[in-house]
């Protein structure tokens, strides 16, 4: 370790601490998935092509246009 800080280790790594018990398979999996991407953003500033790729219905403007359509043509409904 050093000074004042935990660095993080590789799921699986040798002296890594073990993973609770009681956690849930899925949520293992997903700390080992995001664990280089934060070992990355722990070490140095992150850039853009560090992050990971998203699907294009996760992607920023397709998020903006379902919100968009929710918030005018549907809660409107919900209200009325």
């Amino acid at each position: 370790m050093t000074r004042g800080r935990r660095r993080l280790r590789r799921c699986g790594a040798a002296g890594a601490p073990p993973l609770r018990a009681e956690r849930g398979c899925a949520a293992r999996l997903g700390l080992c998935w995001v664990s280089p991407l934060i070992a990355r953003g722990a070490a140095r500033q992150l850039a853009t092509a560090d992050l990971f790729a998203l699907p294009a219905d996760l992607r920023p403007a397709a998020c903006a246009a379902a919100l968009w359509r929710e918030w005018t043509e549907v809660a409107p409904l919900r209200i009325g």
